[in-house]
């Protein structure tokens, strides 16, 4: 059932793009589509593409890992949108372009029946400052219509910690559980008939059998696509046991970059994830004894009913850091085929996964107008 009316969610979402009416003859000769990666990106862009032009295309994913190895299983999931070590004022255009419709994605995913099955929940969220803040209006307006600072009373009278903080602002957002909602995305793909290949793509030549290639494979992009700006934000979690009743009621923030504060504390029915860390340039994903104590106090200072919880596991992964998204149609030259990047979201990759896609299919249209192929979505809004 849920399969059945993702393609109206999307729809909905998007405002752009609507599906292919199923009924419709399939075309004798269909065009090829190679989608490169398996993390929320590539299985986004896929799910978009199989709800947009269905049966009309032949598509495929190639990817070296999948869930649950791939490094969107490892985010912390929190739909959050920001700047955060991203100063440009190009990457916090395209979070205020592309987030707002994976917010809609994901508000309609909560509302449908049966949508905890796909792993994303709505939750209240705490977010610390320690001097005064205004988020931007469109956040509000748009994403966060409840947002509001918490008085010292208030936040006492909720449990939350004051001492030390200038304010303390609270809104209801979406929590993703990536081991759940990427195979969730997953089974949508190919049920609506993509192809899944389980194999590391080294060159853009191993496809060349294909008509358009979509590059989403993140730090991968690196030698992939010959893209040195790709860098590592290195990020590493804590994993406790969470209690019944649990230890904290929704999902705790505080970021002050410039004091080198990066906390958070992110609960699950069943474990609670205390992070994190932001290491440009650190490559290493073997997780630091040392660092993990100090992310386990850390959160522990902050949320003190988390002392003498059970650490039940950890690691650390690699934020695909890039200055700005790249988001754009690459011509390979006459007889190869063109590829799409949709990479270098860093750690806002959940948040922007839908609006991306969506942009992602825009340019997709363009490249078979382009080809000849006749193949169009055709609206149902």
């Amino acid at each position: 059932m849920m399969a059945s009316r993702i393609g109206r969610q999307f729809s909905r979402a998007s405002g752009t793009l609507g599906t292919v009416s199923h009924a419709e003859k399939s075309p004798k000769f269909k065009p090829r589509v190679a989608i490169v990666g398996a993390g929320v990106s590539g299985l986004t862009v896929g799910v978009a593409l199989a709800e947009t032009y269905g049966k009309h295309l032949e598509f495929t994913i190639f990817a070296e890992k999948f869930s649950p190895d791939t490094t969107s299983d490892r985010a912390g999931g929190i739909f959050i949108p920001g700047v955060g070590n991203y100063d440009s004022d190009d990457f916090a255009r395209d979070m205020r372009t592309w987030a707002p419709p994976t917010y809609h994605y994901f508000d309609h995913l909560c509302k449908s029946p049966g949508g905890s099955e796909c792993g994303v929940f709505r939750t209240p969220l705490y977010k610390f400052h320690s001097k005064a803040y205004q988020p931007p209006s469109w956040l509000c307006e748009e994403l966060y219509p409840d947002y509001r600072e918490l008085s010292q009373n208030e936040a006492k009278g909720m449990g939350l910690p004051f001492q030390g903080f200038e304010s303390i602002a609270t809104f209801t957002t979406f929590l993703v559980r990536g081991t759940v909602y990427l195979p969730w995305l997953m089974k949508i793909f190919q049920e609506r008939g993509g192809l899944i290949t389980k194999r590391k793509i080294e060159s853009f030549t191993e496809l060349s059998t294909y008509d358009i290639i979509i590059n989403c494979t993140g730090l991968g992009a690196r030698e992939l696509a010959c893209d040195g700006s790709m860098e590592p934000a290195r990020g590493q979690i804590v994993v406790v046991k969470a209690t019944t009743p649990p230890q904290v009621n929704g999902i705790y923030h505080y970021k002050n970059l410039n004091l080198g504060k990066f906390v958070y504390i992110i609960p699950f029915k069943d474990i609670i994830l205390l992070g994190g860390t932001i290491e440009p340039g650190e490559w290493s994903t073997v997780p630091d004894p040392d660092v993990a104590k100090e992310i386990y106090e850390k959160c522990v200072d902050l949320e003190p009913a988390l002392k003498g919880s059970e650490v039940v596991g950890g690691w650390a992964c690699l934020r695909p850091g890039r200055e700005t998204v790249r988001l754009e149609i690459e011509d390979q030259g006459q007889g190869s085929p063109t590829v799409i990047h949709n990479y270098g979201h860093g750690g806002f990759g959940y948040i922007l996964s839908w609006g991306c896609a969506m942009e992602t299919l825009k340019l997709l249209q363009q490249c078979l107008d382009k080809k000849g192929f006749v193949t169009k979505p055709q609206s149902k809004l």
